[in-house]
């Protein structure tokens, strides 16, 4: 996956393995379900009433990965394990903490930068030389000049009903009689498909 660039060098695999409710990719690993069979397996000869299988039992040489004579078996790592490796990942532990954010965390962001894309438009349209840091920045419900106006997360009256009606920024060139809609998205690594699709 590295080589294809669908996983960086320096990422925690654990995260594959996990499950996508806890964040992971949800990938099966093939020795954890080697092991999962060799523990059915092992339980099946070491259970059976047969005298067969306790002959079997008694005489094993360890010529195979049953391990018949153990009676626990190699030890799994449990989805808990894994997620604690993957948040102790010193590059990647950040990310893991983005998924337990508040929803107030992702307004935050998406809304910086929004007031960035705003400020840029100002800058396009009207030349200002000095504009505010964006994080000082509170942009207005509208700004007008000449035939640009600049409408901040306002509402859209449209002819048909349409659910969402409030993009964040909407700018109308009256000259051009073109209006163009921007909506901001942040996604987090693991929704960014799912994202660019609803855009």
């Amino acid at each position: 996956m590295t080589k294809f660039r669908m996983h960086h060098p320096r990422a925690s695999v654990a995260r594959f393995y996990l499950p996508r409710s806890m964040g992971g990719r949800g990938l099966m690993r093939v020795s954890r379900l080697c092991v999962r069979q060799e523990t059915k397996l092992r339980s099946y000869f070491q259970n059976a009433d047969s005298d067969l299988f306790v002959k079997v039992c008694q005489l094993y040489n360890g010529y195979t990965a049953l391990d018949l004579r153990n009676q626990r078996g190699s030890e799994l790592l449990s989805a808990q394990d894994l997620k604690e490796e993957w948040r102790t990942r010193e590059l990647y532990g950040r990310f893991y903490g983005h998924l337990n954010s508040e929803p107030t965390e992702y307004m935050l962001r998406h809304n910086n930068v929004a007031k960035i894309v705003h400020l840029e438009l100002q800058i396009k349209f009207w030349n200002i030389a000095e504009v505010l840091p964006y994080y000082n920045y509170q942009p207005p419900p509208l700004v007008e000049f000449n035939h640009v106006k600049i409408y901040w997360d306002v509402q859209m009256i449209t002819d048909r009903r349409v659910v969402h009606n409030k993009p964040d920024i909407l700018v109308l060139d009256q000259l051009e009689k073109r209006a163009y809609i921007i909506d901001i998205a942040v996604p987090s690594d693991e929704n960014a498909q799912k994202t660019r699709g609803l855009q």
